[in-house]
């Protein structure tokens, strides 16, 4: 989750970055501690953002699709 928040909000100075190189890591600030809990918190606790439909909904084959389903159901 460290990477996750680093990649959405780098400049809010929640981690330092080890020294230069290839390959870097996240350090924990400790003043920082309590602000990333509580973020990890609302970040996990947050509703998802409704998808959108891939394609625009066709009334007509929705209503068709229900008028067989009763008929199926009624026999």
């Amino acid at each position: 989750m460290a990477a996750m928040l680093y990649a959405v909000r780098p400049n809010d100075g929640y981690f330092k970055l080890s020294g230069g190189g290839v390959r870097r890591a996240l350090i924990l600030d400790p003043e920082q501690k309590e602000r990333i809990t509580r973020t990890y918190i609302e970040m996990a606790s947050a509703k998802p953002v409704p998808r959108k439909p891939r394609r625009p909904p066709n009334d007509k084959k929705d209503a068709k699709k229900e008028e067989e389903k009763k008929k199926e159901v009624a026999k």
